[in-house]
């Protein structure tokens, strides 16, 4: 019980404190057997020590299960308290300094101790000073501070405060219990987009909020505008962005309705028809298919010169053939291209040839 109260807590717990009471209790014997002398013999020798060691067994248990573990006894507690302030009084209790770094140290302490002391001494004083002064110029050899910077600086240091400590009573120092002006905080970004919000109409607020996050849903469009002041649900955000879209989508129409009544549009496709848009109107021709470059398609003219025939313009004949026989109309670029997996401008020199070949036939 003992040992497992000591791996759990780090002390023996009640058990220990029964091994210390019947320790105790067998000293009685002792001194009923032995009398005095004997009673102490006996008793120390015998369950005195026996608990003691039996603590020392625990202890040494514990340190090798967990060696940075340090004993909670009261033994223990009592023993570590006495052993630093022994170390404290000595001068020694500061770890990683050799024997020379001790004495060193010792002697600066005291030279400045020897200093200060000389300096209140009175000038009638002559044997008392002459004596500080031996003691202080002893004291100042052994410390080493004429060859070592460090130490002199610690005897500069020492003698300057020990020097000022009068004036600790004249530092004037703020009150603890006057708690001190918070001073005046500066408006955070946020909080200014925050007070320009609530100063616009909700809807125009909401509407300033979705135009700041274009991409964001409405739950987070309503949430940001909560945040800022302006208390927002998901399906009034949903509805503002409606609103906006609707009247988006409305300029966008009108715009492209102008931009057609403004347009010309001229593109011709063989000899089997061609769009026109003027004013937004088709002419009968409306099912052609408009030529994406107008201007790469090579013109067809009467008095020009004749076009080399393409190797393939067979091919091409019987794809316009079956074309013109099942729907009533020549073969387009992009039937060309499918076809006979042929470029954009091949196919436009072959539907060029084909129309020349076309205008040539006698009807």
């Amino acid at each position: 019980m003992a040992r497992q109260s000591l791996a759990d807590t780090g002390s023996p717990g009640v058990p220990g404190l029964l091994v210390w009471l019947i320790a105790g209790v067998q000293v009685i014997p002792a001194f009923a057997e032995g009398g005095v002398v004997g009673g102490v013999v006996r008793g120390f020798f015998g369950p005195i020590l026996a608990a003691l060691l039996w603590h020392l067994a625990m202890g040494i248990e514990v340190r090798h299960a967990r060696p940075e573990t340090a004993s909670r006894g009261l033994l223990a507690v009592l023993g570590r308290d006495l052993r630093e302030r022994a170390l404290s009084r000595l001068g020694v209790a500061r770890r990683g300094r050799d024997a020379a770094q001790i004495t060193r140290d010792r002697w600066t302490d005291r030279a400045v101790e020897y200093a200060d002391r000389l300096e209140q001494l009175p000038e009638r004083a002559r044997r008392r000073r002459a004596r500080v002064s031996r003691r202080l110029a002893r004291a100042v050899a052994r410390s080493g501070v004429g060859t070592n910077p460090e130490q002199r600086r610690r005897l500069l240091d020492g003698l300057a405060a020990r020097r000022g400590a009068a004036q600790l009573a004249t530092i004037p120092l703020p009150s603890p219990w006057v708690l001190p002006e918070a001073p005046p905080a500066a408006g955070s970004p946020r909080a200014l987009a925050g007070a320009e919000l609530r100063r616009m109409h909700p809807v125009d607020a909401v509407r300033a909020v979705a135009d700041a996050h274009p991409d964001a849903h409405p739950a987070l469009v309503a949430s940001i505008a909560t945040e800022h002041g302006i208390p927002t649900s998901e399906a009034q955000a949903d509805m503002v962005l409606r609103r906006r879209e609707r009247a988006g989508g409305m300029r966008s129409v009108a715009a492209s309705a102008a931009g057609q009544r403004r347009a010309t549009v001229s593109a011709r496709v063989g000899d089997v028809g061609s769009v026109r848009i003027t004013d937004g109107t088709r002419d009968a021709h409306s099912d052609a298919q408009p030529d994406p470059h107008p201007e790469t398609k090579p013109e067809h003219q009467d008095d020009g010169p004749e076009l080399d025939p393409d190797p393939r313009l067979d091919e091409a004949r019987e794809i316009d053939a079956a074309h013109v026989a099942e729907h009533g109309r020549p073969a387009g670029l992009r039937i060309l291209q499918r076809e006979m997996r042929i470029g954009q401008q091949r196919a436009q020199r072959i539907r060029a040839q084909l129309d020349r070949a076309t205008e040539g036939a006698p009807s």
